[in-house]
């Protein structure tokens, strides 16, 4: 029985030492496998970043739509309730007279109502000071375009 318990021994001892070889080339395998993988995590980390990223971007852009949403339906009822666009809605839209056109007659008293009520319309009517002497030219009649 000895013989036999060394065989069997032989046999275990070659078998331990096959195994330790594939266990070592399964390391080599693995440690490789490892390196290859190792940009594979990295491609995976940045595109879970920018998935939370897109995530963010997507909540953002809902509430922004949800703003404009709001913008839309109140510009809606401004326009409804007969405010001009490009108004707040705090100012009100006055209407004004337009001034009468000075056909040269030699009164003073008409000629300065006349400058008067032009300066009144140019303030009111917000008229740049560059336009303002080619529209006054426009209220001139008669002998005043002469």
């Amino acid at each position: 029985m000895a013989g036999g318990t060394k065989d069997r021994l032989d046999r275990l001892e070659e078998r331990t030492e096959r195994i330790e070889q594939a266990l070592g080339r399964f390391d080599d395998v693995l440690g490789s496998f490892e390196k290859e993988a190792a940009p594979s995590r990295s491609v995976c980390v940045r595109l879970e970043d920018q998935h939370m990223q897109n995530v963010e971007t997507r909540g953002l852009v809902e509430v922004l739509i949800t703003k404009v949403q709001e913008l839309t339906e109140e510009l809606s009822a401004l326009k409804e309730a007969g405010v001009p666009s490009g108004t707040t809605g705090q100012g009100t839209m006055v209407k004004f007279p337009e001034p009468s056109s000075f056909s040269g007659v030699r009164d003073a008293k008409e000629l300065e109502n006349f400058l008067w009520d032009m300066d009144q319309y140019l303030i009111a009517a917000k008229i740049p000071k560059r336009e303002q002497v080619p529209l006054v030219g426009m209220y001139l009649s008669g002998d005043a375009k002469l």
